[in-house]
């Protein structure tokens, strides 16, 4: 079963099957592509753009449309390297 953050955020609200939501939220938290893309600005903010290009190409990999206004920062931040 695959389970987004939200859904798992629902479940815990809720307390559906507390520690079976607990180990779904974990790994869709491992998933995510939105956060790995933050990782990847906080990275490039920080002057690391080698980090920054590595986790920004982690996003595009877990899904390459997953956000309308930060997967095309990624790909332009990686075609220029």
């Amino acid at each position: 079963m695959r389970v987004d953050l939200e859904s798992a955020a629902y479940r815990a609200d809720y307390r559906i099957r507390p520690l079976e939501t607990v180990v779904l939220a974990r790994r869709a938290r491992a998933e995510d592509p939105l956060l790995y893309f933050h990782r990847g600005y906080a990275e490039g903010c920080a002057r690391n753009q080698s980090e920054m290009r590595d986790w920004y190409r982690g996003a595009l990999a877990l899904n390459p449309e997953f956000s309308i206004r930060w997967a095309p920062v990624a790909r332009a931040a990686l075609k220029g390297s």
